[in-house]
């Protein structure tokens, strides 16, 4: 029973058999939520309408119970977006509201590496991994996160500086990615790196053999002294930088955030302290130190909304219809089914919905609807955050014939 998809009922060989069908399993995914962050801080002269300071990305927040949220985004209070100013006598109470925040802890490890090592794998000592921000090693070196490891190359995004086309905020570009790395989970949650096999100090040409060398004769290419063409040893290609590139002597820094669950779609109300402040000070708003320090003491938070879109990992039935359906698809979506599984196997980060179902767009001749449901933290249903639909919908285009249009939206509950 162990050897097939549809019959295997342990865990590890369901994973096992998943892989081989190229399917990924999915992890749990993090519940995402918009903040509410009020500031009372005192009038100084006539400037009262401007706060100068900047709450920095990945401020944490925290629930009674101890589930946290970190903000994506540096929040300028000293910006008019999103913001409302009240004076009352000699103070100024700031409130900005739709911050972003996801749920999660960021962590950081370092892993030594002396002699190179072929598919290096490095395992996360935190089980639930939801994504791994970044990978440097001490030689000034950044790897980078790819889907499988014979991609070469990598499409991102540069600060478009253009005055004239201020409207388009990045410019795609192409990179190389030499360093590179795969990621993968196992039956218990645990996610590992694995890396190359080439080694960046050696160049391919050093030990694979020039293919003119065996078209002609050493006599006729006028060789006199006695050249024999070298044997080929087959593992030599292994270590070529076709798969990318192995570490070695050098220190990887890995930073990488757990989290997640169904227990992370904490309730309204339910966020209210600050965990992990972190600001910095555009000018000096306060003409004392003690004046400072009662401007951050008095930062508070709240959440109008529940926190939604967070998941448990897949099930053993899941993984078992999944996997299926995936190697089915081939990586495309055609049918209407193959939507659904699509979208499904979206990545963890960036949310994972419940319950999705697609149909042909009663609108157009050549559309799909796409209905969502997400679940609060005690299993009832929800409606999904819209940046959850956002990322779902960007996701599916990558997938779906050049026809097609996407119509997201949220299901009844």
């Amino acid at each position: 029973n162990e050897l097939f998809l549809d019959s295997a009922q342990e865990r590890k060989n369901l994973v096992s058999l998943a892989k081989n069908l190229g399917y990924s399993i999915r992890g749990k995914t993090a519940a995402t939520v918009k903040l509410d962050v009020n500031v009372t801080y005192p009038v100084i002269g006539s400037d009262t309408a401007n706060v100068e300071f900047v709450l920095l990305k990945n401020s944490q927040v925290t629930t009674s119970d101890g589930t946290r949220f970190e903000t994506t985004s540096d929040i300028d209070f000293s910006s008019t977006s999103n913001r409302t100013v009240t004076i009352n006598d000699d103070v100024t109470n700031v409130s900005v509201s739709g911050i972003e925040a996801i749920n999660g802890d960021t962590k950081i490890i370092d892993v030594s590496i002396q002699d190179p090592i072929p598919f290096l794998k490095v395992t996360l000592p935190d089980p639930d991994v939801l994504e791994v921000v970044s990978v440097t090693s001490s030689d000034l070196n950044t790897w980078y996160q790819v889907d499988y490891l014979a991609q070469e190359t990598q499409f991102y995004g540069i600060q478009n500086t253009d005055s004239i086309s201020s409207m388009i905020p990045y410019i795609l570009s192409l990179r190389q990615v030499p360093r590179r790395f795969i990621t993968e989970k196992d039956e218990n949650n645990f996610t590992s790196l694995i890396f190359g096999a080439g080694t960046v100090t050696t160049s391919d040409s050093d030990f694979i053999p020039n293919p003119s060398d065996f078209l002609l004769p050493a006599t006729i290419r006028g060789v006199e002294d006695g050249f024999v063409i070298q044997t080929i040893d087959p593992e030599n290609f292994l270590n070529t930088g076709t798969l990318g590139a192995t570490p070695n002597n050098t220190t990887l820094t890995i930073k990488y955030r757990t989290g997640g669950g169904i227990i992370s779609n904490v309730a309204a109300d339910s966020i209210q302290d600050f965990s992990n402040l972190l600001m910095k000070y555009l000018t000096n708003i306060s003409s004392s130190a003690s004046q400072r320090n009662q401007t951050e003491g008095s930062i508070s938070v709240s959440n109008t909304f529940p926190a939604s879109g967070g998941e448990d990992e897949e099930t053993n039935e899941e993984i078992r219809m999944f996997a299926a359906g995936s190697f089915a698809a081939q990586g495309r979506v055609v049918t209407i089914q193959d939507y659904i599984v699509r979208a499904m196997t979206m990545p963890q980060k960036f949310g994972a919905p419940f319950r999705v179902q697609a149909r042909r767009d009663p609108d157009t001749d050549f559309g799909v609807e796409i209905i969502v449901l997400t679940r609060a933290n005690d299993g009832t249903l929800t409606k999904a955050p819209d940046q959850l639909k956002i990322n779902l919908g960007t996701y599916l285009s990558k997938f779906k014939p050049i026809c097609d249009s996407l119509n997201i939206i949220d299901g009844k509950i």
